[in-house]
């Protein structure tokens, strides 16, 4: 959960957010250019930080924003300029934090940046979600596995996500075990659709489960090392 969620808060830090924002405004407001040029890119900052996102993904989303609220001021107070491209310029701007804020996959697509960016915190944390899911999509694969209907998309599938989990697993890191793993898990069940398996089939596939099982333990322990959650944050 994150630790925006008020849930997480402690005691009167709402009240003090309110308070700074609106002793913000009213300071701010003698001084109207330097707050639409820092209010973005501050909220941005601020929020990104909250979400413990590290310093150099914080600068590749800020950065930008604040060259374009910039950008839009100076041009805002250029005599030779029209008021309604400054306007526009901060408009885009508006849509760039939404987006950054919003979108709702944002994190699957950092995870996908290199390791050294991420940094072996934030990278973990990100990899112990996306893991989850993958298990969540696999579970829903396998439970339904042996109904008559569609198993040829069902194997489709299973080697899909058996892929993806392989691939995760050339990244490195704290989870490359558990996806290494789960791809060998998937793999091997993958061979037993459409199949009346053996006992032996059977067991070395039940064998692959548990060492699955394993694996991901281990990687939470590991994650829990390098990411431990805050004091009174609620648990993953």
């Amino acid at each position: 959960m994150s630790r925006l969620d008020p849930i997480n808060w402690g005691p009167g830090t709402g009240a003090v957010l309110v308070f700074a924002w609106f002793a913000y405004a009213v300071a701010s407001a003698l001084w109207v250019h330097p707050l639409l040029w820092t209010v973005l890119p501050s909220g941005l900052t601020l929020y990104l930080f909250a979400e413990r996102y590290p310093w150099r993904l914080v600068l590749i989303f800020v950065v930008p924003l604040t060259l374009l609220t910039a950008f839009s001021q100076v041009v805002a107070i250029s005599p030779d300029a029209p008021t309604w491209v400054a306007v526009a310029i901060y408009v885009i701007a508006c849509v760039y934090f939404s987006s950054v804020v919003c979108y709702p996959n944002r994190d699957g697509w950092i995870a996908r940046l290199p390791g050294w960016l991420l940094g072996e915190r934030f990278a973990a944390r990100l990899a112990w979600a996306r893991f989850e899911e993958s298990v969540v999509a696999a579970n829903a694969v396998v439970r339904h596995v042996n109904a008559s209907e569609d198993q040829s998309s069902r194997q489709a599938a299973i080697h899909r996500l058996a892929m993806e989990a392989r691939r995760e697993s050339r990244r490195g890191g704290t989870w490359q075990e558990a996806w290494a793993a789960l791809a060998t898990w998937l793999e091997g069940f993958g061979t037993l659709v459409g199949i009346e398996p053996s006992a032996d089939q059977a067991r070395h596939v039940k064998d692959l489960l548990a060492g699955l099982d394993g694996a991901h333990m281990l990687a939470i322990e590991r994650t829990e090392v390098v990411d431990p959650p805050d004091d009174g944050e609620t648990p993953r």
